[in-house]
């Protein structure tokens, strides 16, 4: 029995030992493989999204204060409705 406890203790050491002294792995450079149009905007004149959008566009970013108005003069300053898309392609590791 005190030579299985002698035989874990030593590899224990050695392992705490050894674990220091690995190779740290470094983080890999990632090339985008295409280049994102940022966020592609969808605007209804309507609540509920439904039917064909009045106006899709590409926006860089999502901060808008439209106050009483809207996105565009295409869409009605009251009533409408948006939806905001964007698919990234993310490399594992």
């Amino acid at each position: 029995m005190f030579t299985v406890v002698r035989r874990t203790l030593r590899l224990l050491l050695i392992l705490a030992f050894l674990l220091p002294l690995a190779p740290i792995a470094r983080a890999q450079d990632v090339t985008p493989r295409f280049t994102d149009p940022g966020w592609q905007a969808s605007y209804w004149n309507n609540r509920t999204l439904s039917g064909p959008p009045a106006l899709q566009r590409f926006e860089q970013q999502l901060n808008f204060d439209w106050g009483f108005g809207s996105p565009d003069p295409v869409i009605a300053p009251d009533n409408f409705s948006a939806r905001w898309e964007r698919f990234i392609d993310l490399t594992p590791g």
